[in-house]
């Protein structure tokens, strides 16, 4: 999927020698628009890493920094991830929650799983129906879809 992505649509990649911070204020002020990235630019993506964590970056400081070059658009988002919150953070680690959170979120998940489980059945036997009607079709020369399809 990601590589037929590539293929359909216009897509760059520039590696610059920035730090994050020092990266995002270039692109504000203007001062990249002759590498291709100019301040009007917008990000339906910004992909940061672990910089969230408070020992590089931190969350604060990402949000001020990029949140002003995503595209206004509900899909548009900042993905990043806290590798070092478990070492960090007091009970950091799922247990330290407690019991009772941990139930409650491990159920959550199980029936997430249950319902995906479910649709994909749903799909394939929907699927295979598709084929069966089209298969028909084929062979009888007379279309066999019913409104259901």
């Amino acid at each position: 999927m990601f590589a037929q992505r590539l293929r359909n649509f216009k897509i760059s990649f520039k590696v610059l020698p920035f730090e994050a911070c020092q990266l995002s204020k270039g692109i504000r002020q203007n001062i990249l628009a002759g590498c291709g990235i100019p301040a009007s630019i917008r990000f339906d993506r910004i992909a940061v890493s672990n910089i969230l964590d408070a020992n590089y970056v931190g969350l604060r400081d990402v949000l001020t920094h990029w949140a002003p070059l995503l595209a206004e658009s509900r899909t548009s988002a900042i993905v990043g991830y806290f590798m070092n919150w478990i070492t960090r953070q007091e009970d950091g680690r799922a247990a330290g929650a407690g019991s009772y959170v941990v139930r409650n979120i491990t159920r959550r998940l199980m029936d997430k799983i249950k319902v995906r489980k479910r649709q994909t059945v749903l799909f394939r036997k929907n699927n295979l129906r598709l084929l069966k009607d089209k298969n028909n079709m084929q062979n009888s020369g007379t279309p066999s879809f019913s409104n259901r399809y």
